[in-house]
């Protein structure tokens, strides 16, 4: 589940076409680079699921509204189509997703096949930091492999 604002300027005009942000769609460094791997607090590792759905909330933040939140859409896709070739943050290791609102709910990603997706990011080169190195190290110890 991935919940994204509408896109605001600084006088707090809103942009229909856009999110505020790029939904982020995996962890590259840990989850989606180590498919084989249980890491804590996944139920279980990546490649054991049939297929991976986004399903995403879309709303206008209203803050003169009790509920704060208008114009609220949901949309539905394999994270393949809805993917970017750009991260979701300059400073964590994240795939982001298009940030066009009208080429999420089409489902109109940068990659024509699910295998144009996984080449491009499971080559990535994803900084992984110490801490992370070393927990890999320790589940891959227990039996699992790296690819």
């Amino acid at each position: 589940m991935k919940v994204a604002k509408r896109r605001t300027n600084a006088k707090g005009k809103v942009n229909p076409k856009l999110t505020q942000s790029r939904i982020t769609l995996y962890t590259g460094n840990t989850y989606f680079r180590y498919p084989q791997v249980k890491w804590p607090g996944m139920f279980r590792p990546f490649q054991d699921y049939a297929a991976h759905l986004d399903i995403i909330a879309i709303y206008t933040l209203d803050e003169a509204s009790p509920a704060r939140i208008a114009d609220l859409e949901l949309i539905i896709h394999e994270t393949w189509r809805i993917a970017s070739t750009q991260r979701s943050s300059t400073t964590r290791e994240y795939l982001g997703a298009i940030d066009d609102i009208d080429r999420l709910r089409a489902g109109k990603g940068e990659f024509p096949s699910a295998a144009e997706f996984y080449k491009f990011w499971r080559k990535h080169n994803f900084k992984t930091g110490k801490v992370v190195e070393q927990q890999l190290s320790k589940l891959l110890g227990k039996g699992a492999k790296s690819t």
